[in-house]
Formats: C-alpha cells, sequence, structure tokens
C-alpha cells in the first residue's frame, strides 16, 4: 500500500472506529451506569480529553465524538506520516 493511501486510509478508519464508539456510548448500546460510560472514552482521549471535559456543552456526544475524533484523526496521520519506512531501499542511491 503506497504512503498516498495509508495517509488517508487509515485515519479515516481510526475516526470512524472512534466516532462509531460515541454513538454507541450515546444511544446505550453498551451497557453502563449513568455519565460513567463516557469515562473510558475519557482515558481513551486522554491527554486531550483534559480541556475537552471543561467545555460546556451538555452533550458528550459532541465534545468526544468531534474533538476527540479529531484528536484521533489528526494522530494516526501524524504517526502514518512520520513513521513510514520505504518497502526496500533506493538502489539508486548506493554507491557503487
Amino acid at each position: 500500500m503506497r504512503l498516498d493511501s495509508k495517509l488517508f486510509l487509515y485515519p479515516l478508519a481510526v475516526g470512524t472506529i472512534h466516532f462509531a464508539i460515541c454513538v454507541a456510548l450515546r444511544f446505550g448500546v453498551v451497557a453502563s451506569e449513568g455519565s460513567w460510560s463516557w469515562f473510558v472514552l475519557f482515558l481513551l482521549d486522554l491527554p486531550i480529553s483534559i480541556p475537552l471535559i471543561m467545555i460546556p456543552v451538555p452533550e458528550p456526544l459532541f465534545t468526544f465524538g468531534v474533538f476527540g475524533t479529531g484528536w484521533w484523526v489528526w494522530l494516526t496521520h501524524y504517526f502514518v506520516k512520520h513513521n513510514s519506512l520505504p518497502a526496500t531501499p533506493d538502489i539508486r542511491s548506493a554507491d557503487p
């Protein structure tokens, strides 16, 4: 898989999974007790979740769904972009 497609597909996949977890928590697919359901997502989104809990939004789906998903998309994009190594060495640059 080329780096260009990884830069698009991996962050999209991670962001989609994160947002699906947010929707599942919001609509009660995952059984939980009160606001404790969002605690797991709070831990998952550290360190970005610390400033997120200070935003006075009554709906955690908006806070974690938008900003938390954006955090994971950016983080995945960063690691894919900066930690990708070529599959094979470039033969043309080798000394004769």
